[in-house]
């Protein structure tokens, strides 16, 4: 379909192996660390996640209890950061990036992409590499597609990265 949409070849190239390793990480809502539970040999690690699922176990423990203390004397702690902050913060801490985080509602990844809207990730570099790769694929699109919101909007934000 990319040649049909493009009008142009499309050459696939095909290695034995995988350039960038592939590797899946846990990370339970509320908790302070992520677990490897697929490396990168693709060997799925049993007990990193029984010890993810034992995190999100103790987060709706802690969670279950600090709200009926919140009812009790109807003090309001401070809000922490959200998940997805401390996720990425993570992740650009022990310089696992790059990476994809997925979320299959499209209301959740809007609410993520608003929280983390003051997130600076990219250099300089990299955001006139990212600003570049917008304009290009902007420029297949009709002139009134490129002045949908959607398509306006979204270039702040991937620019931080």
């Amino acid at each position: 379909w990319i040649a049909a949409t493009h009008s142009s070849p499309c050459h696939v190239v095909y290695t034995d192996y995988r350039p960038t390793p592939l590797q899946h990480f846990l990370y339970p809502a509320g908790s302070h660390g992520i677990f490897l539970v697929v490396d990168d040999k693709n060997t799925f690690r049993e007990d990193a996640f029984s010890k993810a699922i034992g995190a999100l176990d103790e987060e709706k423990e802690v969670h279950t209890s600090s709200s009926m203390k919140k009812a009790g004397n109807g003090n309001a702690q401070k809000k922490e950061a959200s998940d997805v902050n401390k996720l990425i913060g993570m992740i650009t801490e022990r310089n696992l990036d790059p990476v994809i985080i997925f979320s299959f509602s499209k209301n959740e990844c809007e609410s993520l992409a608003d929280q983390v809207a003051t997130l600076e990730v990219n250099t300089a570099e990299e955001k006139q590499m990212v600003h570049a790769i917008y304009e290009n694929a902007v420029d297949v699109l009709s002139a009134e597609d490129r002045k949908l919101p959607e398509v306006v909007a979204i270039i702040k934000r991937i620019e931080r990265g």
